[in-house]
């Protein structure tokens, strides 16, 4: 893998950029073509999931060996920590509107934050404020 900082602030500005156009073109998916909130997130997931798994499977296939007791577990994690985030991230931009939304993604790493603090206790330090 190429180790060049530059190709990491590319991936990250074109990560951005990928992050930020996808909510409004969820809601130009909603107005103008009436797809269903749902359908877009189920899908939107599916055609993502495809994507990693021949990815992975291309660069580092031993990465996809996962033992049988471990796939409960991991199926229910994704379908909860992904395809209900999404669910609802759909959702919101249908009832709040696409600026809405993306700031909600955007602030999301606070919240997660400000959570683990309020929930389980952990310590907020200056490293984690400054990420």
């Amino acid at each position: 893998m190429n180790r060049n900082p530059r190709t990491g602030y590319i991936l990250t500005i074109v990560a951005a950029i990928v992050w930020a156009s996808t909510s409004p073109g969820i809601k130009y998916l909603l107005e103008t073509h009436h797809v269903p909130a749902l359908a877009i997130a189920f899908w939107r997931d599916a055609i993502i999931a495809v994507f990693c798994f021949a990815a992975i499977a291309l660069v580092r296939p031993a990465l996809l060996r996962v033992g049988r007791r471990e796939l409960r577990g991991l199926a229910a994690v994704g379908a909860i920590s992904i395809g209900v985030y999404h669910a609802l991230w759909v959702l919101s931009i249908l009832l709040n509107g696409a600026s809405v939304a993306v700031v909600m993604i955007y602030t999301f790493p606070t919240f997660v934050t400000l959570g683990a603090w309020l929930f389980f206790g952990e310590r907020i330090r200056w490293p984690l404020v400054l990420a």
